[in-house]
């Protein structure tokens, strides 16, 4: 087994980059989308309602599941242990 050379570029730093990558033009492109999306119907307020409808009960499972699982790990701070815990990184 070979030991990492200081400075090179690993697979997992490469396969990091690219999620970072990948989410911020997903990030930069759901505006565009949206837009798009509420040109034809922004002159019909029952349409421009529906479709908001179907956004919001899309995301909101997704929404649950992210605070579910958030709690699941949680863990009680106290005060005086609150802002050097939330600083500090142990990666």
């Amino acid at each position: 087994m070979r030991s990492p050379v200081e400075g090179a570029v690993t697979r997992a730093s490469l396969t990091g980059s690219l999620c970072e990558l990948l989410a911020a033009i997903g990030f930069s492109a759901k505006a565009i989308l949206v837009k798009l999306a509420y040109a034809p119907i922004l002159s019909t307020p029952p349409r421009c309602l529906r479709l908001l409808t179907r956004r919001l009960l899309f995301s909101a499972p997704f929404f649950v599941l992210m605070a579910l699982w958030s709690k699941r790990e949680a863990v009680a701070l106290s005060h005086r242990r609150g802002l050097p815990a939330a600083i500090r990184s142990d990666t």
